[in-house]
């Protein structure tokens, strides 16, 4: 793409003021000439002098990412399109918008002086159903902190608002989620899911590596939040349909909303060994704002008794050799974004967040 385009598309979003919008679509096709998401050869942008001006960066169809430069005190961030399903097949692609703040710090809505607030980011992408019908990308914002063990979270506080839509017009701004436009029969046909990752993990250092393919160094275990679940063919691991497969256990949050939980595990490809157990909280709707403690979902996971009698029956099925996250163990990743799966004839859509902050209480 030339320098033109990437100036269009990024202008697109800076032309909205991140203060008082949901979300904007920009325009892929008129970026492009109709050709489809533009590539990016994921180059960076200089350092912009301390004012109170934003700074547009994207990235396209590549892993380097967008780290926030924050005032000492304050959260930071990683962003990346992270196209991890992709395999160099020219079929689809991806685009991760942000503006970043040239005075260093970041607010939410609730309280625009808060020290643990993300820049506004958005991703569009387009991708076919794979045959095994696994995810192309998971686009997403990480949290820069320290790997601590679960037993000294005091609190994980989470503040968050997103939207997801069809996206191809610069002019539109994302205020709301279009639930028929995304859904089977509708224009979108997406197949995607809004959710919030940990890796988790008695080493300190593996609790960092969620990349299971890096043989005897990566995660024992992950921990899926999701916020929302699009087309048929999304549903966590342990859950194998769309059907009333009974949930592990449950959780309600403090705003009454309930998440159920299932239990599965990555394996290995070549072997098809689980080598990795997956637990998902999944909402019985769709919930597009949250402020909550999050810490529930993990220390859930130690406590229930529900949970270790449905864990040892799936390590006797399954041949597992792992264990469940223990108090002791490390959380090393926190990360929010969508794990896109497919839409249908190579319509773009879009995944909005304009507010989100993590407070981490030891």
């Amino acid at each position: 793409m030339g320098l033109n385009a990437r100036w269009l598309v990024s202008f697109a979003l800076w032309m909205f003021p991140i203060a008082i919008t949901l979300g904007v679509m920009f325009s892929i096709d008129a970026a492009t000439g109709g050709k489809g998401i533009p590539k990016s050869d994921g180059g960076g942008s200089l350092v912009p002098p301390l004012n109170n001006g934003t700074t547009p960066e994207q990235r396209c169809d590549v892993f380097d990412g967008v780290e926030t430069r924050v005032l000492k005190g304050h959260q930071a961030w990683v962003l990346t399109a992270n196209p991890w399903g992709v395999n160099g097949a020219n079929t689809g692609a991806i685009c991760l918008n942000t503006n970043t703040n040239n005075n260093q710090t970041y607010g939410i809505t609730s309280d625009p002086k808060s020290k643990f607030g993300a820049p506004f980011w958005s991703t569009t992408w387009n991708y076919p159903p794979k045959a095994d019908g696994s995810v192309w990308a998971y686009p997403n914002i990480k949290a820069i902190t320290d790997t601590r063990q679960i037993q000294q979270f005091k609190a994980l506080d989470l503040n968050l608002g997103w939207a997801y839509n069809v996206g191809n017009a610069n002019t539109t701004v994302i205020t709301e989620t279009n639930e028929a436009v995304l859904a089977d029969n509708g224009p979108g046909n997406a197949h995607a899911n809004v959710a919030l990752d940990f890796f988790v993990d008695p080493d300190s250092g593996r609790s960092e590596q969620p990349d299971i393919t890096k043989q005897g160094k990566f995660a024992r275990a992950e921990v899926m939040i999701w916020f929302a679940a699009y087309g048929t063919s999304t549903f966590p691991l342990g859950k194998p349909d769309l059907t009333t497969t009974p949930p592990v256990t449950t959780y309600t949050d403090n705003h009454g909303r309930v998440f159920n939980l299932w239990i599965g595990f990555n394996k290995d490809k070549s072997t098809q060994k689980p080598v990795q157990v997956v637990c998902t909280w999944l909402p019985n709707t769709a919930i597009h704002t949250f402020d909550g403690d999050i810490l529930p979902f993990l220390t859930k996971l130690t406590t229930d008794p529900k949970v270790g009698v449905a864990f040892e029956a799936l390590q006797q099925a399954n041949g597992y050799q792992g264990t469940l996250p223990q108090p002791t163990d490390y959380v090393g990743y926190i990360a929010l974004g969508t794990e896109a799966y497919s839409t249908t004839g190579g319509q773009n859509v879009t995944f909005s967040v304009p507010n989100m902050g993590l407070e981490i209480s030891t």
